[in-house]
């Protein structure tokens, strides 16, 4: 596992947005911090960001949707890894998943379309890097089950008397990025859930016909989930309310953080 991963348990928790319905997450690796300007220009070559830092400190911004998928298939390519985005048919309006089993998922442009065999992306299936789902998204920045454990699930979005602390946000910020990991993880050490910049996520909303596990998402050119808020943000907004945006546009507040599903045994 990279040192600037963490490893977070999968488990079992009821989305935001309805109660009834319970959700399962399996086993992740995460990146504890947001994909630095530094990082992604050792990967990608060029720095995109608007708000641009000498040291290459704060979260690169200015990137589409397409771009992070671009990203994490070069990182996984440079560890080894097989890469998780098949995107030689973008022009086709089709993304494919790469899975272990050597199957193709594929995704179509159009909403709930999938391929003639009936099958979706399978990201338990994956090796490689990749952008969260939703409802990894929400797993790992509500503090998974260690914050299930200890009744504070979720608290980071809507109950937090230290916001200041947590969160780079409209009132603190001087309306820019900051550099990442200056304010305090959530339970599982993970930094700037909320605030600083958005974070893209792979699917729109919660698209999945079997909420019982997280196991892919459809294919849409126009828009994608971003979520945790940004330096703009007032901190109405870091309650989980899903916002979208156009995947193929960039803005100074997106960014992203990379996880990698997790194969093996954890010790």
């Amino acid at each position: 596992m990279r040192k600037d991963m963490v490893f977070v348990k999968g488990g079992k928790y009821k989305l935001y947005e309805n109660n009834n319905i319970e959700v399962e997450t399996f086993d992740l690796e995460v990146s504890k911090y947001l994909v630095t300007q530094k990082l992604w220009t050792d990967i990608m070559g060029r720095n995109p960001s608007i708000v641009e830092d000498i040291l290459g400190m704060k979260p690169v911004e200015n990137i589409t949707w397409w771009h992070t998928l671009q990203f994490c298939n070069k990182l996984s390519e440079l560890e080894g890894l097989k890469p998780v985005y098949d995107l030689s048919q973008i022009k086709s309006a089709k993304l494919y998943i790469n899975q272990l089993d050597d199957e193709k998922s594929i995704n179509y442009y159009e909403d709930f379309l999938i391929d003639k065999n009936g099958k979706i992306g399978d990201f338990s299936k994956t090796e490689g890097y990749r952008l969260p789902t939703l409802i990894e998204w929400e797993w790992f920045a509500g503090g998974g089950q260690k914050a299930i454990n200890k009744g504070t699930f979720g608290h980071i979005f809507h109950k937090s008397d230290n916001l200041d602390q947590i969160a780079w946000y409209r009132y603190n910020s001087l309306l820019t990025t900051h550099n990442i990991a200056e304010k305090i993880p959530n339970e599982l050490g993970i930094f700037d859930c909320i605030g600083n910049v958005y974070e893209w996520c792979h699917n729109q909303k919660y698209e999945f016909k079997n909420f019982k596990e997280e196991k892919g998402s459809t294919f849409d050119n126009m828009y994608k989930v971003i979520m945790g808020g940004s330096f703009y943000s007032d901190s109405e907004d870091f309650y989980p309310f899903i916002f979208s945006y156009p995947s193929i546009r960039s803005c100074m507040d997106i960014g992203f953080r990379f996880v990698k599903t997790f194969r093996g045994k954890y010790e």
